[in-house]
């Protein structure tokens, strides 16, 4: 019979939200009550035995996917925590006027779900103060409507990015732009069917931001540097694979996308400006 020697003993109590205990299938529960620790290992328990040592093991209270229960949180936790509720952010009177808007998302770690909320919330789930929060990701993302700003965009998204892998795909840099009728390289007709100079067809797949794009030279002030149809990931010999159209490689849209096999030297988050 193991002899469980006093020197290495220590006690004390714990009131909740510091440790679990772990069941024969992995769940956790959360622990309250008295907390004895034999050479600095903690069971849950008044006294120690071979028992205790193997069926009361404490681990330490965190919020992750993969080491917690939700739903076995203590009650008191869940009542004073809100959920998550989507939102669709709509531009402003006041946002349109500065050219300016953020919008906030949040991740649900255990569930790996992306959802955008308002600022109300973002505020709340900044607080971080029940155990609950451990597992909400936050982030508000500052963004701008001229057309001008892309590259910034961009960069802002990326940032947000670091946070919540994802989040491209639930915001885009040109959300809420409006692109000019008339832009670089692109002619209309009465029927505000598009042309380029010479008099050929664009196809009516593309987006209203097709127009010229630029090389080491800017030229199109609206179109960051360097920036082209022939050095997007999704050009291939003139035919745009995104659309499903031929393009001229000279020419941009907003839905470009670096190739680094197109260009080794180019980095766009230090070269394109704001």
């Amino acid at each position: 019979m193991r002899i469980y020697k006093d020197k290495y003993i220590e006690r004390s109590f714990t009131t909740g939200g510091e440790w679990m205990t772990r069941n024969e299938k992995g769940q956790y529960t959360e622990y309250i009550g008295p907390i004895i620790s034999y050479s600095g290992e903690p069971f849950g328990g008044e006294k120690m035995s071979p028992k205790l040592e193997k069926e009361m093991k404490l681990y330490k209270f965190e919020a992750s996917k993969d080491s917690i229960l939700y739903d076995e949180i203590k009650p008191k936790y869940s009542r004073n925590f809100i959920e998550p509720i989507p939102y669709k952010h709509k531009l402003t009177d006041e946002e349109k006027e500065k050219g300016e808007y953020s919008r906030y998302f949040c991740e649900i770690l255990n569930l790996n779900s992306i959802i955008e909320v308002n600022k109300e919330q973002h505020k709340y789930f900044k607080k971080d103060s029940t155990p609950y929060h451990k597992n909400i990701e936050i982030v508000e993302i500052k963004l701008k409507t001229s057309v001008k700003s892309i590259s910034y965009n961009k960069q802002q998204i990326a940032k947000a990015a670091e946070k919540i892998k994802e989040i491209k795909n639930f915001v885009m840099p040109t959300d809420y732009m409006n692109w000019p009728r008339n832009v670089r390289g692109i002619q209309r007709d009465r029927l505000s069917n598009r042309f380029y100079p010479e008099g050929e067809r664009v196809p009516d797949v593309l987006p209203k931001a097709y127009q010229e794009g630029n090389d080491i030279v800017q030229t199109n002030p609206i179109v960051p540097i360097r920036q082209n149809c022939a050095g997007c990931i999704f050009y291939e010999d003139r035919w745009c694979e995104k659309f499903g159209a031929e393009v001229k490689e000279n020419y941009w849209c907003a839905k470009y996308i670096y190739d680094i096999e197109e260009d080794t030297y180019y980095r766009p988050d230090i070269d394109l400006p704001e």
